[in-house]
Formats: structure tokens, sequence, C-alpha cells
């Protein structure tokens, strides 16, 4: 259980106008890193142009610490959200968040318990990117995995970027990246002028860059991988990534790793393949 202590949208405004941005946290309701971001920033933080809203986006699912309950919010804004559901009514919310708003940033975490911290966002957002201590920046996942935030606002035209701020199962050791990668959102669109200093986000100098390809789905139960593989390794051109029946998937020069996972039942997605772009 998750005791939610703080509005579920806290609107800050500055002195001078400017950006509307959003702040998302817990669309996945167990990933709980950007709602213990919002509960150290907000007693603190002042804007000094334009405004902000943090959003507590998925309270239903945050309070039973579980990440959806219903259904998965971060996959429903591609349907026309007219279910008698509780997920569709908050995901109407969210979206008059977003049509109201110059660019988001979606705050999130994963269930790998060793994976590295990284980006999710478009090149148009890779400026910002190269200012954060994220090694990973990922691109293309629109397209695989339709009907998230940063896919919504790619449709309407808007910048959007999810921040996959390390391990659930190790949410105290991420609560500072969380909040270096909100202030510098912020002060990438103006909104404040300055990062406190204890925040200041150090860049990192040897970023991959990955473009998200293509989805692999287990057609047989005998799918195995050749080793333990974690998010975003990079086997070596040639390499034996998995088996699947008689199917062999070889890796190719630049490829990438993504979400490998063989407890899935058949025609469950059992990793993806990105490759390395240049930037």
């Amino acid at each position: 259980m998750y005791n939610i202590t703080m509005e579920l949208e806290t609107i800050i405004k500055g002195n001078k106008s400017g950006s509307r941005l959003a702040v998302f946290a817990a669309i996945h309701g167990n990933e709980t890193v950007g709602v213990r971001a919002f509960e150290k920033l907000l007693p603190n933080i002042s804007i000094d142009s334009g405004e902000v809203h943090f959003v507590i986006a998925n309270p239903l699912a945050l309070e039973v610490n579980k990440r959806e309950v219903n259904m998965n919010m971060n996959r429903i804004f591609k349907e026309d959200l007219e279910k008698d559901v509780p997920e569709f009514k908050r995901a109407k919310e969210l979206k008059a968040i977003m049509d109201e708003s110059d660019a988001i940033l979606d705050v999130h975490s994963f269930n790998d318990p060793s994976g590295e911290p990284f980006l999710i966002c478009r090149p148009d957002m890779y400026d910002l990117a190269k200012q954060l201590p994220f090694r990973i920046v990922s691109t293309g996942w629109n397209k695989t995995h339709p009907g998230s935030t940063d896919w919504y606002m790619e449709t309407i035209g808007k910048p959007g970027m999810g921040a996959e701020c390390g391990s659930l199962h190790r949410v105290d050791e991420y609560i500072s990246l969380a909040i270096q990668t909100i202030y510098s959102f912020l002060k990438y669109f103006g909104c404040i002028n300055a990062i406190p200093e204890e925040y200041q986000p150090e860049p990192r100098k040897d970023q991959d860059f990955v473009m998200v390809e293509e989805q692999i789905y287990k057609q047989n139960d005998d799918f195995a991988f050749s080793k333990e593989f974690k998010n975003f390794d990079e086997p070596q051109e040639g390499e034996l990534i998995a088996t699947d029946g008689d199917i062999e998937y070889i890796a190719k020069k630049g490829q990438f790793i993504l979400f490998p996972g063989t407890n899935q039942p058949i025609g469950g997605e059992v990793f993806t393949l990105g490759r390395r772009v240049n930037a």
C-alpha cells in the first residue's frame, strides 16, 4: 500500500509568462520513484516563468502498489476512452493536461533489479538528453509500443520524454536522479533559471543512442536465451541470442537487447531489438 499525502495535481506558477509543462509520476502504480521525488521536491521548488503541473497519474494503482489494476494506463491513450473503467476516466483527465501542455516528462521505474536507467525520447529531445546523466537514450518506442504518454504527445506534435529512473526494487538509490531529471527538464524549457547545486546533473560523455526496431514474440514452449542478458546489453556480431524451436536469433552489428524475459506465454514478448544510431 502507498499512502498518498499530496494532491493528485499540484500546479506551481512563476511570476513571468512562459512554457506550460507537465511532469507525470506513477502512471504504473508500483513505479514510485517519481512520487518520492515529488515529496522531496515540491516543498522547496519555485518556478520563475510559466507554470508546471506535477501529476500523480495513476492513483488507483499507486494506492495498492501495483503496476496496473484493470489495464495498463500507459498503453490506452490510443483508445477512445469511453469504457466505464477508472483508468479511462483518469486517462481523459491526463489527456486534457497534455493537450494544454507544451511538453511533458513522464517519470518511470522498471522491474529489472540490476538494469541501467535510460531515457525514452524522440530526436527533438536529444539536446536535453545530452545534458542528463543517462548512458542510454532510446527512441522509436512509439512504433512498437503505441498508446503511451509520449506517443500521445507525438500525435499532437509536442515534445514528450520518458525517464526510466532505475529499478523499482531500489527506489531510494534513484530519487536524486529523478529530481535531477525534473529540474533539468524545467530549466531546458525556461521555467526555472537555475538548478540547485546538489541536483546539478553530470552529462555522460559515453551515451549510446538506440533506435528500437523489432519486438520478438515467443512461438514455442522451449524458447531459451543463450545466456543471461540484461536490458540494453550489446551482444557481439554473430552471437546467438536465443532459440525458439527451430528459430535462431543471431545478433547483428550494433544491436541491443531490450527487456529480455522468458517468463511469457506463447505469443508474449520475450525481447526487443534495437540498434545504435548517431545523434
